[in-house]
Formats: structure tokens, sequence, C-alpha cells
């Protein structure tokens, strides 16, 4: 069986005549942190979206644990074992922690062992344990960051997506939120497709790294070779 856990072939996407996905390809292995990097107006975004089933596929496929998925609506696939985090979060801001999470586990599979799940996700961030009964509205930047990717982890994914988690982070807090997703994909065997702004920092984290360029694809390499290149260093690092 090949370790491809998600392929993307020549998608082309957008929003309505815009195209912003341009015979897009792409192929991440099981178990793989990979990093989606490029300037703003890439398609960054549009790609997770596209995968999550926000974005219709105009043409080409994606496939996921080799079954096209390219046009299953966005609300079926986290009981497909997909899970997308978008920037900022989207936690129902009047609902408390508690209520966020359990919102998670709506789809058959994960609505069982959902207080043992609850259990498990708290002890990954302990402190939507002590804000559990607190309103979502109410946590600070990490905390509502912390809680969205622990809804997200409610569904029992097997591909987690990371839209911009660290947008509006302290470094500190974006470093221990990465060094989460990294012990955690590790640990579950859980593919990760994040991306991310803070570029040094998710390519000190990611196994292979994809850099996106009008919709395309322009370079994929391992993080650490993409570290040490120059012309990545001064485009994107500011090195």
């Amino acid at each position: 069986m090949s370790d491809i856990h998600l392929k993307l072939d020549r998608v082309n996407s957008g929003y309505g005549d815009i195209s912003i996905l341009r015979d897009l390809s792409l192929s991440v292995t099981k178990g793989e942190v990979a990093a989606i990097v490029g300037a703003n107006g890439a398609g960054k975004t549009t790609l997770l979206e596209t995968i999550g089933g926000l974005i219709p596929v105009n043409s080409g496929s994606i496939r996921f644990e080799g079954e096209e998925i390219g046009r299953v609506k966005a609300h079926l696939l986290p009981g497909r074992g997909l899970a997308l985090v978008p920037e900022g979060g989207r936690l129902f801001p009047f609902m408390t922690v508690r209520e966020n999470l359990e919102l998670g586990a709506y789809h058959k599979d994960a609505t069982k062992n959902v207080v043992e799940r609850i259990e498990w996700v708290c002890d990954m961030f302990p402190i939507l344990r002590e804000r559990a009964g607190q309103f979502a509205g109410s946590l600070s930047g990490g905390e509502r960051q912390m809680c969205a990717v622990a809804r997200a982890l409610m569904s029992r994914p097997r591909l987690l997506m990371l839209d911009e988690p660290s947008v509006g982070l302290s470094p500190l807090m974006t470093e221990k939120l990465l060094s989460s997703v990294v012990e955690l994909a590790r640990q579950e065997n859980l593919t990760v497709v994040i991306v991310e702004q803070r570029v040094t920092e998710v390519l000190q984290i990611a196994d292979n790294a994809h850099i996106l360029d009008h919709g395309q694809v322009k370079k994929s390499a391992p993080a650490a070779a993409m570290r040490s290149d120059r012309q990545i260093q001064e485009a994107y690092m500011g090195l």
C-alpha cells in the first residue's frame, strides 16, 4: 500500500469565475507534517479550503487514503477523517469551551466516547480543562487557538489542516502550539498540513515544505533543505 495519504493532481479551483489554484499537484505522506508557504495571495488558504470541501474543485483530483474526495461536501469530510482549523479558529463565542469541543464530535463515529475524547484533548491542552465552563469569546488568543485545534481533534481526524495558527499569538505561544502539533502528529501518526506566516518557525517543525506562487506549487523539498536555501531565506524568512 502506498504511503501517500493525500494527493492532489492538477487541481483547479477558485471563486466563481476567478481561478486561484491552477493545475496544482501535491502529495503528502501518512504521518508527515507538511508546511505550505508563500506570499500573500499565493493561494494557501484556497488550497486548504479546497481540500476541506469549502471551495469546489473545477477540475483535477483530490484523493485521501486512496479515495476521491474532491467533490465530497464539506460537512461530510470529518466523517472521512479530515479536519480543518480555519484562520482565527472561528469558535462560537457565546458557547462554553466544553460546548465548542462537543460540537467537534458531531459525526457518528466521533460521538462515541465523547467524554473520554474531551479528557484526551484537555490532557493535551490543560488550560481548556480550567476554562471548560467559560464562554469561548472570553479566552485569550492563544487559548482560543488551542480550543480550535482541540475541537478539530474531537472529530478523530487522520488529516489535520491548520490555516495560520500563529495569527495574533506571541512567539512563545506560537512555539508551544507548533510543538504540540508535532507531538500530536508523532504520537497519533496524524498527517498535518499547515499554512503558516511564520516561515522560520514552521520550517523548524515540518518534515517537508511546499512553496505556492500564483496558485501553483513552485518548489517542494525537505524543510531542512528549505531552511538552508538562500533564495528561500531572502524571499520568506527576512534573512
